[in-house]
Order: structure tokens, then C-alpha cells, then sequence
């Protein structure tokens, strides 16, 4: 079986579409489904002044075969025209075609070509349909469903989300495809030696791109009461800031009268994440919205506490309640989650311990046969 995906960014300043197409064509090649990723050269999303990958090292590290192509103007639709050039050769080579995230040029290559050739499409939304997510560009993506997404959701042979809350999110739209709940994979890490903290207090972390839905500035609002409860505690927000928002986020912080506890190292690879992690306390995503949350499986992995929000959709997965704490995105109620950790070793170590186990259940080995199960399905149907 040979899938052909399709992703406007590999890049990994381009966060969770790139690690999460990584992760499901590494999944599927654990079940026996060859893997082809076609992409553009934006390191970081389609953006009005990209920057282009210079080396592989920049790309998101991937067992597939990836087929990276130059990105010309218009930048802010993901528009290339060799892409466009190569992908009827590659569906041609494809048993399905499966296109990642919406709106943009390479999304629409990737259906035209389909469609010509009569091959099977799986979309997968990437939370790019979310309520909280549809009033953005409103005109800008009703005149691309006109024009081509529309006939695209229409044809495609199945929708495919990561968590149980994604797909009731998008229920309202009547898909007349059956949706598919295949979950992102992880493959569980070597634990760290136990942590020594010799006297630096505590240390929060977030890690993944500084995008103002993550509710980075409500962490930053706790920040002042965690600290006149725990003394010396610091906050560690690490990841590109190709939105701009780092600034706001430091001025804010200064406001507070806590910029001394703000951390901001910038975009860490592989490595550099499992490090801060085995530095990490306790680690908070108060987002607006995650389709999946793949950064906070990657803590939990880690055997570390997590305090996420409702809107997280990792939040609802099995067992994930019993494992982290889900609170709501008040400062508030973020900070009480936090201290109550900071006081309490034996809650922390509880709640790391659950975790992880519910990590294992995200490796690779199971994910695969269920991706491979969907692309049957729907070659099945096709046929």
C-alpha cells in the first residue's frame, strides 16, 4: 500500500501539522504502508515572508520519502510551481492520496490530481475546521471553498482527526464521510535521571510554536501568584516565535513584575526538548485550542505532571483526566494547579507515573495498524 501525502510545511518551526504527518507516515510504515510526503520549502507555514529550508536538518525527522519543492508568490497560499508539476506523477505512483491541513495551493494540487486520476482522498482538518478557527479569514477561506475546497470535501473518501474532540467539533457540518479517530503517535523515550533541582527552584515549561491561541499570556497571569507561593519558580516558554507575540508576551511579564522568571530560549530541536523537559516540573498548556496536543504527550511521555486546559483535545482522551489536571484557562486556576503540584512530591511523582502509562498508548506499533485499517477501508470503498 503506498500513500501519498501532502502538507504545505515539514519544517519543524511549523509545529504540529509537520510532526503529526511525520509521525503518521513512521506509524504506517510499522503496518507495511510506504509513504511518500510532498511539501514546500517554508520552514514555518505559509507566511507572507517565508524562510525557506536550507538543509534537511530542517525538516521534521521522518522515515518517509519527502519530496520538497521551492515556494514562489504568492507565499501566503503555499503556492509552488514545480510541486504543482510533480504531484501527477507521484498520485500516479499513489494508492490514496491523503492531504493534511486546508486552504492552500498544494492542498488543491494534490485534489485536481486526484480527482483526474480517480484515486481515493483522505483529508485530515488538523483542527484547520475548529469553531474557534472558522471566523479567521472568513471571506478569504469562503472564496477558496467556492473555488475548490468545497468540491474537495465533497469528494473526499474519508475525514480523518486525531481525538474523540475533534470530531465532535466538526460534527455540525454534516460530513456525509464516516470520520475516522486515529490518534497521533509517540514512540515512548528513555526516562531521565531523577531530577536534582541543588536549589533552583521550580521550573514550568511549555514547549511548541509561541502562537497566542496556546494561552501563553494567561500562564504569564498565573506566573505572579505562583511565585509569592514558590519562591524562585520560573517559567520556560521555548519554541519559534514566527507569529511575533514574544514581545507582548515579555511585556507583559515585565508589567507583572515577573520577567526575571521568563524564559524564552526559541526553537529547540529533538534534543534540545527532551533536555528542558528533564529539567521540568511541572509543565502547563493553558490553550485556546489543540486539535490533538501533541506537546503535551511528549511531557506526559516524560513521566512529567501536566496542567492542561478543556480545550486541549488530548484532554479527553482515555484516561488523560486521571493522569494530568484539566483546569480551566483562568490565571487563577492555573496558578492553584500549579502550587498545589509545587507543594505536593508525592502528587507530582502520582501523576508522572499515570502519565507515561497512558503514553504507551500511543506508540507507533498501535497507531500503524489503525491508519493502515483506515487507507483499506477507504480503497475498499473505492473500489
Amino acid at each position: 500500500m503506498r500513500v501519498l501525502h501532502v502538507v504545505p510545511s515539514l519544517g519543524l518551526r511549523s509545529g504540529g501539522v509537520a510532526a503529526a504527518v511525520a509521525g503518521l507516515a513512521d506509524a504506517g510504515r510499522e503496518a507495511g504502508v510506504e509513504s511518500v510526503v510532498v511539501t514546500t520549502d517554508a520552514s514555518g507555514g505559509p507566511s507572507w515572508r517565508p524562510i525557506p529550508i536550507r538543509r534537511r536538518d530542517e525538516l521534521v525527522p521522518t522515515s518517509a520519502d519527502v519530496r520538497v519543492y521551492r515556494g514562489e508568490q504568492p507565499h501566503r497560499y503555499g503556492y509552488s510551481r514545480s510541486l504543482g508539476r510533480a504531484i501527477p506523477g507521484l498520485v500516479a505512483q499513489a494508492d490514496i492520496v491523503h492531504i493534511h491541513s486546508l486552504f492552500l495551493y498544494p492542498q488543491q494540487a494534490a485534489y485536481h490530481a486526484a480527482h483526474r486520476a480517480g484515486l481515493p482522498i483522505v483529508v485530515s482538518p488538523h483542527g484547520a475546521l475548529s469553531p474557534h478557527l472558522r471566523h479567521r479569514s472568513r471571506l478569504l477561506k469562503a472564496g477558496v471553498s467556492a473555488w475548490w475546497q468545497g468540491a474537495m470535501l465533497e469528494e473526499a473518501a474519508a475525514v480523518h482527526v486525531t481525538s474523540e474532540s475533534e470530531r465532535e467539533s466538526i460534527l455540525d457540518l454534516r460530513w456525509r464521510q464516516e470520520i475516522y479517530v486515529v490518534p497521533l503517535p509517540l514512540r515512548l523515550p528513555p526516562l531521565p535521571p531523577p531530577r536534582i533541582t541543588d536549589g533552583d527552584g521550580l521550573q514550568i515549561a511549555s514547549h511548541g510554536r509561541l502562537s497566542r491561541r496556546k494561552g501563553f499570556d494567561v500562564l504569564i497571569q498565573a506566573l505572579p501568584a505562583v511565585r509569592s507561593a514558590v519562591p524562585g519558580a520560573r517559567l520556560v516558554l521555548a519554541g519559534p516565535d514566527d507569529e511575533g507575540c514574544g514581545r507582548d508576551l515579555r511585556a507583559l511579564a515585565d508589567r507583572l513584575g515577573v520577567s526575571d522568571a521568563l524564559v524564552m530560549p526559541g526553537l529547540l530541536d529533538a534534543a534540545g526538548v527532551r533536555a528542558l523537559l528533564a529539567r521540568t516540573d511541572v509543565w502547563v498548556l493553558p490553550s485556546h485550542g489543540e486539535n490533538f496536543g501533541m506537546a503535551a504527550l511528549e511531557a506526559m511521555a516524560m513521566a512529567l505532571p501536566c496542567v492542561i486546559s478543556p480545550e486541549v483535545g488530548l484532554s479527553r482522551e482515555p484516561g488523560v483526566a486521571q493522569s494530568a489536571l484539566v483546569t480551566s484557562r483562568e490565571p487563577a486556576a492555573i496558578a492553584d494547579s500549579i502550587i498545589n503540584l509545587a507543594r505536593d512530591e508525592h502528587r507530582r511523582a502520582e501523576l508522572g507515573t499515570a502519565a507515561r502509562e497512558v503514553a504507551r498508548r500511543y506508540d507507533p506499533t498501535l497507531v500503524g495498524p489503525l491508519l493502515r485499517s483506515l487507507y483499506a477501508a477507504v480503497i475498499k470503498g473505492a473500489g
